[in-house]
């Protein structure tokens, strides 16, 4: 019994280590490895004041992340042009859906935050991009966002990683030989799945995630959700994008619109994404629905589908802030 117990007790401490090193998890707070996925949220926590200041909360994709444009910076020195009133905080992240903004928000629901600023759901329509049988609900046919459910499945992790590890790394290996199992990293290894995209699987789930958030919200906290923006032109082709003979205001960053799946499926999504962000608009819970899209809706604006330029970002920024400034005063 006695060398049973010291075998897993190594077996614990090597797996701590492996994780402290590997993922940079805390070795006594193994579930810290989430941080590893949303680095955003623990950088928030730490830097997060208590002061008198409103507290303003993003969550997006990569549209509006440091990396594409530098979002934060700009909409921060527009919001508090007049004198400084609000801290921003920044959990948006490349490649995000819904599920992943309403984890991050939940991990930082503990804080005190006036306001949510909710402007995603083009990767969203990238899910469904898959046979029906592969689609989950869960979006865990994607393999960041099994790893992800796997973590948390685990509340038990801090005490004993055992389970864990052996459940994480099944999934690992899954992801690794089982090709057809998940959505793939780069479309070009599954472009046959790409016709998949015209089942719109996702947005009953999109729904329930920003259902979940609104729900999730303390009543005193505002929710504002915003019209998600794409272009796309009228001449669009792949090649025709690669060569950069399209209107963009290209960028080192633009990427094709088959990232996302094919043209129409992903507009078609987009559209019906909105119209369910606008029904959710109820201001006696203070959660307000506000369509900037056809605000922003200009070439020169866009550095691909989804992106901003720099006059992009410039004019989102002014827009969200006009918006907010006069349902908060």
């Amino acid at each position: 019994m006695l060398l049973i117990c010291l075998v897993l007790l190594g077996f614990e401490l090597s797996i701590r280590t492996y994780l402290s090193l590997k993922y940079h998890s805390n070795f006594f707070k193994p579930q810290e490895i989430i941080f590893h996925y949303y680095p955003m949220v623990k950088e928030i926590k730490e830097n997060y004041s208590e002061g008198p200041k409103k507290k303003i909360l993003i969550l997006s994709s990569s549209a509006l992340t440091d990396g594409w444009g530098g979002f934060a910076t700009v909409f921060d020195k527009e919001l508090n042009k007049n004198g400084k009133e609000w801290d921003v905080y920044n959990a948006s992240g490349v490649g995000f859906s819904s599920l992943d903004n309403l984890n991050t928000y939940t991990m930082l629901s503990d804080l005190k935050l006036d306001v949510l600023l909710f402007y995603n759901g083009i990767n969203d329509s990238r899910l469904n991009n898959c046979p029906p049988e592969i689609y989950k609900e869960n979006y865990q046919h994607i393999a960041w966002n099994n790893e992800i459910a796997t973590i948390l499945s685990h509340p038990e992790i801090n005490g004993s990683t055992i389970p864990f590890i052996i459940d994480f790394g099944f999934q690992k290996l899954k992801a690794t030989f089982c090709k057809d199992c998940f959505i793939s990293e780069n479309y070009h290894n599954q472009e046959k799945w790409q016709e998949y995209g015209s089942n719109f699987k996702s947005l009953e789930n999109f729904e329930k995630n920003i259902q979940a958030l609104i729900k999730t919200k303390p009543k005193e906290s505002k929710l504002f959700l915003f019209s998600f923006a794409t272009y796309v032109p009228d001449n669009y082709s792949f090649e025709k994008f690669v060569n950069k003979e399209l209107d963009y205001n290209y960028h080192v960053n633009s990427r094709e619109v088959e990232v996302w799946g094919k043209a129409p499926y992903v507009l078609d999504f987009m559209d019906s994404l909105n119209i369910i962000l606008s029904a959710k608009q109820n201001p006696a819970k203070e959660c307000y629905f506000i369509d900037i899209r056809n605000q922003v809706l200009q070439a020169s604006n866009f550095a691909d589908i989804c992106h901003y330029s720099a006059p992009g970002i410039e004019k989102v920024a002014q827009v969200i802030s006009d918006s907010l400034t006069v349902r908060t005063n």
